[in-house]
């Protein structure tokens, strides 16, 4: 995989960027700091997409109650449903882990920001060789998407370049 991301950034070289190593060391943090605190505003986001005021209704509840569950129930498909109870478990249940997430990406911010004193911009492949698709639940979710979590959990603006970096006919981008 190393090979392949160097490739597109020779490319960037050629193209007048000038590129240099800088060290990011916890960088395998970014994926538990987004699962815990996405789960979190996701949980807290979707409350509203009930049916009563946002989002689809159902038409085939007999009282408010099975509206309200049967709306959800149809809006919202599995692997969504599991990232929403993981939510709330984080906000209601272990809020110490939300709390300590929070913590994280405030670290995690910081080594950023210094890191951007020295540098520009930062360049990662958008998806790892491994993530081919098909493959179904949050732990693959966060396999084919992790080398985006850093913008995401940062806040930070973010650019897809599809086509900078290929092998074959499979395209791992440059972000």
């Amino acid at each position: 995989e190393a090979g392949i991301f160097m490739t597109g950034l020779a490319r960037l070289k050629a193209s007048g960027c000038e590129v240099r190593e800088v060290s990011l060391p916890d960088f395998d943090l970014f994926r538990t700091v987004h699962h815990v605190i996405g789960s979190v505003e996701a949980s807290s986001s979707c409350g509203k997409y009930d049916g009563v005021r946002y989002g689809h209704r159902t038409a085939s509840a007999k009282n408010w109650n099975e509206m309200y569950l049967k709306t959800r129930s149809e809006c919202f498909g599995l692997t969504l449903k599991t990232y929403l109870f993981q939510g709330a478990y984080f906000q209601f249940e272990n809020y110490a882990a939300f709390e300590n997430a929070c913590r994280i990406r405030a670290r995690l911010a910081k080594a950023a920001n210094d890191l951007f004193a020295a540098v520009d911009a930062l360049a990662f492949p958008a998806r790892h060789r491994g993530s081919q698709g098909g493959e179904t639940g949050i732990p693959a979710l966060y396999d084919a998407c992790a080398l985006t979590l850093p913008a995401n959990v940062l806040g930070l603006p973010a650019l897809q370049i599809p086509g900078f970096v290929l092998e074959g006919d499979t395209d791992y981008g440059l972000q």
